[in-house]
């Protein structure tokens, strides 16, 4: 928080602008500004009561800061985003009987919760090649040889 109190004074060169944009006190500015002064040891503003100048640290400060809180921004709306909608296509192979009878039923019932999401379905007995037809996910009966790198889980057994 005293990150995001230091920038948003620096941007409006005011400590009551800022407290106003941060909806805190003023003097709750100024003790966030102070911590970070105390915690860094060094001075961020050159303050009096008519004026306020950023330091010349308190400008190689501020630059890392504003980059800091850009990442933490980014990140909160990436994260946000991603878990409450997943979107895209899914690319899946899998043999014609059993996806038929079995994953599709469950495939299209999931796919009501997800109204973003496109599902592209290849229903083929034999083993097609994963990565140069870009599927996400393979669906096989039976052991299968799959290349180094692959990872692959028994699902069920099915007769």
């Amino acid at each position: 928080m005293s990150m995001r109190v230091f920038v948003t004074a620096a941007d409006l060169q005011s400590f009551s602008e800022a407290a106003k944009a941060l909806g805190i006190s003023a003097p709750m500015v100024g003790k966030h500004i102070n911590a970070l002064e105390d915690h860094l040891g060094i001075t961020l503003f050159h303050r009096t009561t008519r004026r306020m100048d950023m330091s010349d640290l308190g400008r190689v400060y501020y630059e890392r800061c504003v980059a800091i809180l850009n990442d933490v921004d980014a990140t909160d709306v990436l994260v946000k985003e991603l878990s409450h909608d997943v979107s895209g296509t899914l690319r899946i192979t899998m043999p014609v009987l059993f996806g038929k009878r079995l994953i599709a039923p469950i495939l299209f019932s999931a796919l009501k919760n997800y109204e973003n999401l496109n599902l592209d379905l290849y229903f083929d007995d034999s083993a097609p090649d994963i990565l140069t037809e870009r599927f996400d996910l393979a669906i096989r009966s039976g052991f299968s040889s799959l290349r180094q790198g692959f990872a692959s889980r028994h699902l069920i057994s099915f007769r």
